[in-house]
């Protein structure tokens, strides 16, 4: 996959550090390496992770996830989103109230 958003995902880690930054770097490395073709080969690489529709919450530790969205017809995974869990919950309140 195209990884677009590799910036932010990097940005979080080195913000993180130690051991949640190279999982982060990991992560981003999957995701370039990856070549699916829809939400079962998503399951089967991320069996741990949240997937809706084509969003993937991918957590890092029980305070910190990030956010892929995935089109499977351009190859590409975007970053939504990467930093802590909390203000991934602001974010989303935000949004459904309109105020973002």
């Amino acid at each position: 996959m195209r990884l677009t958003g590799r910036p932010e995902l990097l940005k979080f880690a080195r913000m993180a550090g130690g051991r949640l930054g190279d999982g982060v770097r990991a992560l981003a490395a999957e995701l370039e390496a990856a070549a699916w073709s829809n939400n079962a080969d998503v399951r089967k690489a991320f069996p741990s992770s949240d997937l809706s529709g084509r969003r993937l919450t991918v957590p890092f530790d029980g305070d910190h996830c990030a956010v892929i969205a995935i089109s499977y017809e351009k190859g590409v995974a975007l970053v939504e989103y990467a930093g802590s869990c909390a203000g991934l919950a602001k974010l989303r309140a935000k949004k459904s109230d309109g105020r973002a």
